[in-house]
């Protein structure tokens, strides 16, 4: 009986160790303290902005994160670029190069899901070419304008990659959330932008704060 205590007690010291770490890293991700893993910068949507933008993006030897975003109601669109804190400062050579000037560290993510409404996400079928062509500014967002409404365009672009591009919608009723989506989605057309089977899976991952840590490995 001796002869296997000893490795009984490792495989259950080794078992904990895992529920120790995988516990921690859900209390982490409720807390918000796994934020930390990316930082991320605001830029204005504006036209002028596109060349810069896709020159910085088409540079970058790292992973990052490209939403358009309305984060307050009234207002027009903003973008936001993120990328792994250890990539940070080489965004922000990136930045400097081609926008500079232009934009603002954000400690602080945005939001645009409420509790009790209504909420869809589209993927959208794309090459990297197709997805730096869309004119950013020209994204129609101008449906949101209540309280409970909310709109954002994410595209994930990783070396050696397909790029993800992915649509977030939410609003306090289904008539709401359509004219929001048919707004969004006209600058689109033709690539292939539909629901995910993994529709549920998505959203929790686009609310996760280590999502582009994830996206990365």
């Amino acid at each position: 009986m001796n002869q296997f205590s000893l490795p009984f007690l490792i495989i259950i010291i080794v078992l904990f160790a895992v529920f120790v770490l995988y516990a921690g890293k859900k209390i982490k991700r409720r807390l918000g303290l796994s934020r930390t893993n990316f930082s991320m910068v605001k830029l204005p949507c504006s036209s002028e902005m596109q060349e810069g933008i896709k020159n910085v993006v088409n540079s970058a030897n790292f992973p990052l994160a490209l939403d358009v975003v309305v984060e307050h109601i009234g207002r027009t669109p903003d973008i936001f670029i993120s990328s792994l804190n250890k990539n940070f400062s080489k965004l922000v050579k990136e930045l400097n190069k081609n926008v500079s000037g232009r934009y603002e560290i954000r400690k602080e993510d945005y939001l645009i899901f409420h509790h009790g409404g209504e909420y869809e996400v589209l993927a959208c079928d794309m090459t990297k070419e197709d997805a730096l062509s869309i004119d950013l500014s020209s994204i129609d967002m101008s449906k949101v304008n209540e309280i409970g409404e909310g709109a954002a365009v994410r595209m994930v672009f990783v070396p050696g990659r397909d790029v993800s591009v992915q649509m977030f919608f939410s609003a306090p009723s289904q008539f709401q959330l359509r004219e929001i989506i048919s707004g969004v989605t006209e600058s689109f057309k033709g690539n292939n932008c539909k629901v995910p089977k993994n529709k549920d899976f998505v959203i929790k991952d686009f609310n996760s704060p280590d999502f582009l840590y994830r996206v990365a490995k």
